[in-house]
């Protein structure tokens, strides 16, 4: 199902929970992370949850009835018929929250063989 956080009262970031093969991407994850540690950046420590972020809400610009959002949201979900997606690229990407919105700094980007 589509998830928001922190609630379907003020949604802020809409997402999808992603299943199947996760002890493969948390090994990814974990490997990724000692990676960026070797070079002086050190992961959050927030826990793994895979997910792909379908958007953001921004309360003061965008939206004046949040209301309409939850309830276009609830109930909604996605399902896929078991496609695989091939990755071919991995970028990896900080996100510095501020009150005005996330900034996004591309910290490096890596082409993927085999």
């Amino acid at each position: 199902p589509i998830r928001v956080v922190p609630n379907l009262k003020r949604p802020r970031v809409v997402w999808i929970a992603l299943a199947g093969g996760l002890q493969q991407l948390q090994l990814l994850s974990q490997e990724v992370c000692n990676s960026l540690e070797v070079i002086g950046i050190v992961s959050g420590s927030r826990s793994f949850m895979p997910h792909i972020t379908l958007g953001r809400v921004y309360q003061q610009t965008a939206f004046a009835d949040q209301a309409s959002i939850a309830d276009s949201l609830e109930g909604l979900s996605v399902t896929t018929s078991g496609h695989l997606l091939k990755v071919t690229e991995l970028m990896i990407v900080e996100s510095i929250l501020h009150k005005w919105g996330p900034r996004y700094f591309n910290r490096g980007h890596y082409l993927l063989t085999g």
